[in-house]
């Protein structure tokens, strides 16, 4: 029995082969600004979108016989199966879509139909996967207490290996936890200095003052022995059992 192809099936109606038969087809859009479509009944229109219904059971095919087909569609009026072949939304199988074939319809010249993925994630209805880069770097981006020039910290960011950005953000979890935000350092440098790999920085920081030289950092530390060793001095004085 003779049949006819829908014109470009493969490249506007795209399904997972592993899935059996699809349970919805696409009507793209731009079928409103096509001439073809225009030159179309209201009563056309309607049994061209059922004959797109009945091709996707056999991949894009239809057979040529006019009443078989009514009967497919659930039609009562006859289709000029002419009519539509002439405006290029039907024609013979042995013509092969998308080869050496010029089209007269704009939508022919549109982007390519979507990815089997896309399909997939459209089918249940969630969004495509996000950049994993920009994943990581808002969830570091979140937790950061200081937010100072976020599209410089993000550069920098993206130069990391996924190991160290990993690492980045599992230490900035506890790193500035009680720190106040005046003495936290910006996240570039925080970024560029690989901070997360020095944990003696991560104790002391929060004892730093901003500008502080190195000699009043020495001066400082001087102050905090001293306190300390007066601090075991009184301990020693307090306890019955020292010698």
């Amino acid at each position: 029995m003779d049949k006819f192809k829908i014109r470009n099936w493969g490249k506007w109606q795209s399904y997972r082969g592993d899935r059996g038969l699809p349970p919805w087809i696409k009507v793209h859009r731009c079928l409103l600004r096509e001439p073809e479509w225009l030159l179309l009944t209201d009563a056309e229109k309607g049994q061209l979108v059922s004959i797109w219904i009945v091709a996707a059971d056999k991949e894009g095919e239809i057979v040529a016989d006019e009443r078989l087909l009514r009967k497919q569609c659930g039609l009562d009026d006859e289709i000029n199966l002419q009519k539509f072949q002439e405006l290029g939304f039907l024609e013979p199988e042995w013509r092969q879509d998308d080869v050496n074939v010029t089209s007269r319809r704009r939508q022919d010249d549109a982007p390519e139909a979507e990815t089997e993925a896309e399909t997939e994630a459209e089918t249940e209805n969630t969004p495509a996967p996000a950049d994993a880069d920009a994943v990581l770097f808002d969830e570091f981006w979140s937790l950061y207490p200081k937010k100072v020039d976020k599209k410089k910290a993000r550069t920098a960011f993206r130069r990391l290996s996924k190991t160290n950005k990993l690492k980045a953000i599992e230490d900035i979890k506890t790193r500035y936890l009680d720190t106040p935000k005046k003495y936290v350092r910006n996240p570039t440098t925080y970024i560029h200095n690989e901070t997360w790999e020095n944990p003696r920085e991560a104790r002391d920081e929060a004892h730093q003052r901003p500008h502080e030289t190195a000699a009043e950092r020495r001066t400082r530390g001087q102050r905090e022995a001293i306190r300390q060793l007066a601090l075991e001095a009184a301990a020693e004085e307090m306890d019955p059992f020292s010698t």
